[in-house]
């Protein structure tokens, strides 16, 4: 089953959340988990299969890949807390992220698409 999601927030870079207090760093996971609620319904139970997580993000700006990279993961937080996926292991999840940008004058404001779809069977460790 494949379920879209649309955030109307940016994930903040990784320079910003490694300078974030503890509780702010909580307000800003709850602000994601609530823009997801509003954005579809959220799973009863928790996930056994692994995921294919596509996550796009519509900027005025780019950020360097590790900067973006970094900063997502209050949302992987939030998906995981409200059951989209199991956790954010390379084990459970497949991960593709990217930037797009918005061109200027649209008027748009910025937003973080979020695509979910089974991804197939649990990959070994690799130790």
């Amino acid at each position: 089953m494949r379920q879209e999601i649309w955030i109307p927030l940016l994930m903040p870079s990784n320079n910003k959340l490694l300078r974030m207090h503890r509780q702010t760093y909580k307000r800003l996971l709850w602000s994601v988990m609530w823009g997801i609620k509003a954005s579809c319904d959220v799973p009863e139970g928790r996930p056994i299969n692994r995921r294919r997580v596509t996550i796009i993000a519509h900027v005025k700006k780019r950020l360097d890949d590790d900067n973006f990279q970094g900063g997502l993961k209050p949302l992987l937080d939030a998906l995981q807390n409200l059951n989209f996926i199991r956790t954010d292991h390379p084990r459970w999840i497949d991960k593709e992220a990217r930037q797009t940008l918005i061109r200027k004058g649209s008027g748009e404001d910025p937003w973080t698409e979020v695509i979910i779809e089974p991804a197939g069977k649990e990959k070994a460790d690799a130790d």
